[in-house]
């Protein structure tokens, strides 16, 4: 397998796009990597940011799917950091308790939009696809 010349693995190398899902919910955690896997991409799971930032410098990730309340840290700030790290990947926030762009304001750059808990399987995969394609084509975050 070829690395990529920062020395991540490229996801077209590896088979498809990778998606970092960061929630310290185990049960959400691993369902989101089941619903993922089964659409096409590569899931890769993180509890919180110190396994967060591991993959972000170990794998290139196309996006990230973050909660906005894990324990040790704000979602949000994890994510904007990650972006920091890989600037060409792109972000969605999750929460449950109604956030949104109207209620935050901007949330910058790379940071498509938010996944509202519950969440509806096809509606996430439908706006993991967005984000991605938004990224891919330079258009408008989602």
């Amino acid at each position: 397998m070829k690395a990529e010349q920062d020395g991540r693995l490229s996801p077209v190398l590896m088979g498809g796009p990778v998606v970092l899902v960061v929630d310290d919910d185990t049960s959400i955690r691993r369902l989101l990597g089941v619903l993922l896997e089964r659409n096409g991409y590569r899931a890769r799971l993180a509890t919180d940011g110190v396994e967060a930032r591991s993959a972000i410098e170990t794998e290139e990730v196309s996006l990230i799917l973050c909660d906005h309340h894990l324990h040790a840290e704000s979602g949000l700030t994890l994510v904007r950091d990650l972006l920091r790290r890989s600037p060409r990947t792109v972000a969605l926030i999750m929460s449950g308790d109604g956030m949104s762009q109207q209620s935050t304001g901007p949330l910058g750059e790379g940071i498509s939009g938010y996944v509202a808990k519950p969440f509806d399987a096809k509606d996430v995969v439908k706006r993991i696809g967005q984000a991605l394609c938004g990224r891919t084509l330079g258009g408008a975050p989602v």
